[in-house]
């Protein structure tokens, strides 16, 4: 065990609690047959991980990821995410603002390399993407998932999606950008897993998106998953569907008319939840 990797485990311990160990092994449904069966856990809250996440964010490297999110206890897992997900962004904000002020120079009339200014970041974000789409068999579990795969995924979609590989587009209306099918199949592949982490990555990441004006990719997954059996998928396709109707409730008032017929009785709930009562109950009755 390398060395950073021993004093994280050691300073995680250091925030344990029995209480809440035996707390998370129920609250985490880690019972025979339950979906997060076997799963062991230290007892730390979140904001202690995230403390120790902060204190050891600028010294840790991917490998150390690596050894950290094989853990098989949860929290150590949970410490390796946020700490990839720390790493990911700091590498993508970096390429994103060099894209803005070559663009602003661009405008002035001055020529930067884009390569050589932009891409080593671009490449360690995408690096740390790769990383996590390579380790979901770790991400396993629904807080795991929840908590990072918006800010890795969706950030790095919405970020392709934004440039669409020419610099002119920096500044461009997401709402408004390219889609393209490579970026995007990440999602699609991912919602026809047969692992159900895999799947809710899939629609979680979408949050993401439609907070920024992207619909396309949250309507088609989740129609994907509208016959998804697994109830933590139902809750999450709904979760999904009610955040883009918070944004835009003609989209979700356009895919309900479209798909009430195929959705559970749970995704509904879910997605209709912020609407009036008198319209909530139009929708259960339809």
């Amino acid at each position: 065990m390398s060395e950073t990797i021993n004093l994280i485990k050691q300073e995680l311990k250091s925030y344990s609690s029995d209480k809440r160990k035996e707390h998370s092994k129920i609250y985490f449904k880690t019972g025979k047959g339950e979906y997060g069966e076997g799963d062991k856990f230290l007892g730390i809250s979140m904001p202690d991980i995230r403390t120790v996440v902060k204190k050891y964010a600028k010294k840790i490297q991917l490998d150390n990821i690596d050894e950290l999110l094989k853990s098989k206890f949860h929290e150590e897992r949970m410490c390796a995410l946020l700490l990839l997900s720390n790493k990911f962004n700091k590498h993508l904000n970096l390429a994103y603002n060099k894209r803005k002020r070559i663009a602003q120079l661009a405008k002035l009339g001055v020529i930067v390399d884009e390569f050589d200014e932009v891409l080593p970041s671009e490449n360690l974000a995408k690096e740390c993407k790769d990383f996590y789409l390579s380790h979901t068999s770790y991400i396993n579990n629904w807080d795991l998932v929840d908590t990072t795969c918006q800010d890795i995924l969706g950030t790095w979609i919405l970020y392709c999606n934004k440039i669409n590989g020419n610099i002119k587009n920096i500044e461009c209306d997401l709402a408004q950008a390219v889609t393209t099918d490579s970026i995007n199949q990440i999602l699609f592949d991912l919602s026809k897993s047969d692992d159900i982490w895999e799947r809710r990555i899939s629609i979680v990441t979408c949050i993401a998106l439609v907070k920024k004006h992207c619909y396309h990719q949250c309507k088609i997954i989740s129609s994907e998953l509208l016959s998804d059996k697994n109830d933590l998928i139902n809750k999450a396709v709904g979760w999904a569907l009610r955040e883009m109707g918070k944004v835009n409730k003609e989209e979700l008032d356009l895919f309900l008319q479209n798909h009430i017929n195929d959705m559970s009785r749970t995704t509904l709930r879910y997605a209709i939840e912020k609407y009036p009562e008198n319209e909530r109950l139009e929708w259960l009755r339809a």
